[in-house]
């Protein structure tokens, strides 16, 4: 079956979400194992982008979800 463009982006932006989710838990491990404090820069930058990415799935999906009610 042939993917949407819409459900291609979808597909990214959880992907992008997935990534800022895995470096947050890797920081916070990173942080554990050396003893040191969370660089707080770097976990703003990634739930920044996980936010982002969530406000970008969300749209899609409201879009996908209008797109099959339309067509039923």
């Amino acid at each position: 079956m042939k993917m949407s463009i819409l459900e291609a982006s979808f597909i990214e932006a959880a992907k992008e979400h997935n990534r800022a989710d895995r470096a947050l838990i890797n920081e916070r491990n990173r942080a554990r194992a050396t003893g040191r404090d969370l660089d707080i820069a770097y976990v703003n930058e990634q739930i920044r982008k996980r936010n982002r990415a969530d406000e970008q799935m969300n749209a899609i999906r409201k879009t996908l979800n209008t797109k099959a009610a339309l067509t039923v």
